[in-house]
């Protein structure tokens, strides 16, 4: 997929993303970047809401794990998140960078494991960065389960 039909899809798709103007910034093999504007999801400080740092953080690990497996002959599943983890490490007062990235070798074994039992766990680290270092970071356990 490019950066423009997953943006498109996500803006269809969920409409929370449409609303925090969320754009792709790059597309790697096991990473993914998104951005939204300061201006959709700030506060009364000038800086980040918290649930907009967490929403394109928790975003950022789905749409990284989707467009990979939508590569894959799979069976049709459901990608939703099971557990997350933030921390807010200070406070972000540029536009929102989330970068996701994941392991290689965990990716193999999450799409043998789908492969096998019709559902498998996928844990991706989300950092949401500033121009002074992360902003927080996110563990997110996503599960991919068969429909």
């Amino acid at each position: 997929m490019s950066k423009e039909e997953i943006k498109e899809y996500l803006h269809k798709n969920i409409p929370l993303a449409k609303a925090m103007g969320v754009e792709v910034v790059d597309i790697g093999k096991r990473s993914l970047t998104l951005k939204a504007p300061l201006s959709n999801n700030s506060n009364m400080h000038g800086t980040a809401f918290g649930g907009s740092l967490s929403s394109i953080a928790l975003l950022t690990g789905w749409t990284l794990i989707h467009t990979k497996v939508s590569g894959q002959w799979l069976p049709q599943g459901d990608l939703v998140i099971a557990e997350a983890h933030i921390h807010y490490q200070k406070p972000v007062a540029t536009d929102l960078v989330a970068q996701a990235k994941m392991d290689e070798a965990q990716f193999q074994q999450f799409i043998e494991t789908y492969k096998e039992k019709g559902k498998a766990r996928l844990t991706v680290e989300i950092e949401v960065k500033t121009d002074k270092g992360p902003g927080c970071r996110l563990e997110g356990i996503y599960a991919l389960i068969q429909a």
